[in-house]
C-alpha cells in the first residue's frame, strides 16, 4: 500500500499478525499448512508486528476514513463494526461525530 507522503496520517486502531496464529490446529483448512511453514512465516515482511487497521488522512482540506475490518457479509452485522464505519463515514463527510454508538457496541472491550 502507497500514501502520499504529504498526508497526515493517524492510526486508529492496529492488529497484531502473530505468526502463531497461522498454526494448522487453530485454523484449520482456512489456510493451507504447506503455505505457512514456519521457515515461510519467518521469511514473511511484517510477520509478528502490528500493522493499522483504522486510520483517517487529511489531504488538504479533505479528511480520509480508511478500514480495513469487515472483509465479509458476517462482519458486517456485528454492531461494533457498523459503529466504527457510520461514525467514521460521518466524521469524514462532515469533520463532526454525532452519530450515537449503537446498542450492542456500547459494553464492547476497547482492549
Amino acid at each position: 500500500m502507497a500514501v502520499d507522503p504529504q498526508a497526515r496520517i493517524h492510526v486508529l486502531a492496529t492488529a497484531h499478525d502473530a505468526s502463531a496464529a497461522y498454526d494448522p490446529r487453530l485454523t484449520g483448512p482456512k489456510y493451507p499448512a504447506a503455505a505457512y511453514t514456519p521457515d515461510k512465516l519467518k521469511a514473511m515482511k511484517g510477520m509478528d508486528a502490528d500493522h493499522p487497521q483504522v486510520w483517517t488522512a487529511d489531504y488538504g482540506k479533505g479528511r480520509v476514513f480508511s478500514i480495513t475490518l469487515g472483509h465479509d457479509e458476517v462482519s458486517l452485522h456485528f454492531q461494533p463494526l457498523q459503529t466504527l464505519i457510520l461514525r467514521g463515514t460521518e466524521w469524514a463527510a462532515s469533520g463532526k461525530v454525532t452519530l450515537p454508538v449503537l446498542e450492542e457496541a456500547k459494553d464492547y472491550p476497547v482492549k
